[in-house]
Formats: structure tokens, sequence, C-alpha cells
């Protein structure tokens, strides 16, 4: 990643991928943050790893991202106990300083998606394959929550064309496709560009 960073330093930022269940190279990623080109914020893929991001292992990246105002990038799937609704929720409580964003957005619990983005100023709805779901982008757009949603890709494994087109076809506005498409990101990661 960071090759790709440095060959394109003004079009491409990182996520620090971390695993909790490691909590010593935990600790040394978050302590190597600083020293890293091109990283905006870190990213968990909790169900895969099959540690909940509430344990006390991810306690450092959280206190960081926390304290350094840094987006998280989470991997969240409906009825995931390892980053589903209820741990996003406990850990927005407690460090809001970190702006959560809910890769896939809780696929298939959409109604506690959209409660979570409405609910915390620092929880965002990210479309990495929400938007294979027909209706999931009409229903976070008709609850108002445009300015907390996201565009994402899952680069190989969707085709981004497939993912602009079900933003750009759905019933909304064209301001609110431009948040989505741009600006929600753009205002995130603004520090970086």
């Amino acid at each position: 990643a960071q090759q790709a960073i440095d060959q394109f330093p003004s079009r491409l930022l990182g996520y620090y991928a971390v695993n909790p269940n490691y909590p010593e190279q935990l600790r040394q990623a978050v302590a190597d943050f600083g020293t890293l080109r091109g990283f905006a914020g870190y990213k968990i893929l909790a169900g895969y790893y099959g540690t909940p991001i509430t344990t006390p292992a991810c306690e450092p990246l959280w206190s960081h991202a926390h304290e350094a105002k840094l987006p998280v990038l989470l991997h969240t799937w409906g009825g995931d106990t390892n980053a589903g609704c209820r741990q996003v929720r406990e850990i927005a409580a407690r460090y809001g300083g970190a702006t959560i964003l809910m890769g896939h957005s809780q696929y298939g619990d959409w109604d506690d998606a959209i409660a979570l983005a409405k609910d915390f100023p620092n929880v965002y709805c990210e479309l990495t394959a929400a938007y294979s779901f027909g209706g999931a982008i009409q229903k976070m757009v008709d609850a108002g929550i445009e300015d907390k949603i996201t565009f994402g890709t899952d680069l190989p494994w969707f085709d981004p064309m497939y993912g602009i087109g079900c933003v750009v076809f759905a019933r909304m506005t064209d301001a609110a496709r431009r948040k989505i498409l741009r600006d929600n990101a753009e205002r995130i990661f603004q520090r970086w560009m």
C-alpha cells in the first residue's frame, strides 16, 4: 500500500489495517501511525478476525483515532457480533472524536444502521455492497441521512460503475448524489487533501 500511495500521493490515501488478535502489533501500529505517509485512518475486519471492536486490545486504536480525529473503516454486516450495531453504538458513544465508517452499512440491518448514523455525529453509512440490495440507498436517503453516507466499491470484488449507477439512478436530488459520491468523503478526508 505504501508503494502505491507514494506513487500517486495526490490520488490515494490508505487505511492502516490492524488485527486485535495481535495486541502487541496493534499497539506498535498505533505508535508507528504518525511515521506513515498518506495514511488517513485505520481499518478493522472484526468479523473476519472473530474479535469484537469493543475488545480491550482495540483500546489503543480507538483512543488514538478519538484523540487524532481519524476515520476508522469497519467491516460491518447485519447480525455480526464483532462489529454489529450494538458494538458500533458502544464505540461511537465512547470515542466521539473518531469517525466511524460502517463498511457495508450493517448489511441487512438497514434501520439500525440508519439509527446509528442519526444518533451519532461520528457514524457514517458506507455503501460498499449495500447498493446491491434494492432499496437500501433509497431507504437511507428517505431517512434524511444523505450527509452521513459515503460511497465505496470494495474494488476489485465490485465494479465501481455498478455502484455509481446505483447511486445515480436512485430517487434523490442531484445535491444528495454529490454528497454521497463526493462531498461527504471530501469533508471527512479534507485535512489530507
